[in-house]
């Protein structure tokens, strides 16, 4: 029903939706104003960073090169994750989340103040915990620790 519901619209802009279910079906949809695609988990973390993954769309992403660290910051995180090991939880996912190796283009992705024009930052993460139906939100980038959580 959520592949549906975010599939079968009409859409403006580009990006993803993570969908999630507690019976452990996790996807996420890459979506463009004409064209979706979806990557399902076969049992690994799903990430993603500014850039499409999918076969399908990625072809026609003319927006990679405004944000070119979109691709060391995913296999940073991709590192990272391959390296924990057991249970990660929250506050662990939050960590890495707030990692800066390659600062300000990390994985928390300040903004350069001394850049003009276009500046990109990270504006909220988000970690989810489907089977007990909790989700955490940073407000701002998630190194400064402002993280709010709602159940579900």
């Amino acid at each position: 029903e959520a592949l549906k519901a975010v599939s079968a619209v009409l859409r403006a802009g580009s990006g993803v939706f993570n969908i999630a279910s507690r019976s452990n079906y996790e996807m996420q949809v890459e979506f463009s104003p004409d064209a979706f695609d979806v990557i399902m988990s076969k049992g690994e973390a799903l990430v993603h960073t500014n850039h499409y993954l999918s076969a399908l769309i990625a072809p026609k992403d003319v927006a990679k090169s405004f944000i070119p660290s979109t691709y060391t910051r995913l296999n940073r995180v991709q590192k990272q994750l391959s390296k924990m090991k057991g249970p990660i939880g929250m506050k662990g996912l939050f960590r890495l989340l707030s990692d800066h190796e390659l600062y300000p283009e990390s994985v928390c992705y300040h903004e350069d103040p001394r850049l003009t024009g276009d500046r990109y930052c990270t504006v909220y993460a988000i970690v989810m915990d489907v089977s007990s139906g909790i989700l955490w939100i940073s407000t701002g980038y998630p190194c400064e620790g402002k993280i709010s959580e709602y159940r579900l």
